[in-house]
């Protein structure tokens, strides 16, 4: 083999080298995708529940006006797990399950990108079902007890057809 086919033989083998190189970075970066796709998505709860079934699962279900949002940043110890919470104030205005001191509460949910996080609009009026929680995270430190929703529940703005749902099963407690 001459000088100038072996120069040829040798970029061939190169070229060959660098699509091999190129493809394998393909495949990882797809892996990876996948594998940061689970981790972002953390959030499934489909099929949500009947109102009925909501209705029974819920420590708290009323209707309210969203009147401020507070965004907070825990970090759960001993997981060390960086928690995003926005802690919502709500006038309430009908309460269709549980016991009320205030004729305010606040709610607490995630963020939303893959945490199950409802995110509620200042100025609107919603249908919230909600539960106690004494931690932020499965396996965190016990907090002091907080009311928490999010896309899982039943929580929505304020239709009609939920409230007649709400309304034949439960006798509602006027707040206003």
């Amino acid at each position: 083999m001459n000088e100038v086919n072996k120069h040829k033989a040798k970029k061939v083998l190169l070229a060959n080298e660098y699509k091999l190189g190129g493809f394998m970075k393909k495949i990882l970066f797809c892996v990876l995708l996948l594998f940061i796709q689970n981790q972002v998505n953390a959030c499934s709860c489909i099929p949500q529940a009947s109102v009925k079934v909501e209705l029974a699962k819920s420590d708290v279900v009323i209707t309210g006006k969203v009147f401020t949002e507070e965004p907070s940043f825990v970090i759960d110890s001993p997981t060390g797990i960086h928690i995003n919470r926005i802690k919502y104030s709500i006038i309430v205005e009908n309460i269709y399950k549980g016991k009320l001191i205030k004729d305010t509460l606040q709610v607490i949910s995630g963020r939303g990108n893959g945490d199950c996080g409802f995110t509620f609009e200042i100025g609107e009026i919603y249908v919230i079902y909600a539960n106690y929680r004494k931690r932020y995270y499965t396996q965190g430190n016990i907090v002091p007890q907080y009311l928490y929703t999010d896309i899982c529940k039943r929580t929505r703005q304020k239709d009609e057809s939920e409230i007649m749902k709400l309304e034949s099963m439960r006798k509602v407690r006027k707040r206003r």
